[in-house]
């Protein structure tokens, strides 16, 4: 989170709204505040389609992200897309973890594995 915030500056209690966190909350106190960096100079040597894809992904609120079917249709990922061997789900898929919680990163890769496994076995 605090590389994102590097790269988009400080969220505004607007954009901490959208994302259901508040500014009291342990995962903001626990940030630190850096100076914002420029966007461009920082990929100023990647594909600039792989670019404006991470500028269009990289948005505090999540619904002016791009959703799942729009990355599939960027143009980044023409060459891999292939719409009659992709899946979709039409319901929205919610994990039960706290994201409140600060984890490790295996302490998080469990906990999703283990959502599944329970899921599979419904």
């Amino acid at each position: 989170m605090e590389l994102v915030i590097e790269l988009l500056g400080r969220p505004s209690e607007s954009d901490l709204q959208s994302m259901q966190i508040s500014y009291d909350s342990n995962v903001i106190e626990a940030l630190s505040w850096k100076k914002k960096i420029s966007f461009s100079e920082t990929f100023e040597k990647y594909d600039p389609s792989a670019v404006e894809l991470i500028r269009k992904l990289l948005i505090y609120k999540p619904e002016k992200r791009l959703s799942v079917e729009d990355v599939l249709n960027h143009t980044f990922f023409s060459q891999f897309h292939n719409e009659i061997n992709e899946i979709t789900c039409d319901k929205k898929i919610i994990l039960p973890i706290d994201d409140s919680n600060k984890l490790s990163l295996k302490e998080y890769r469990d906990a999703i594995y283990e959502c599944i496994s329970e899921k599979i076995k419904e």
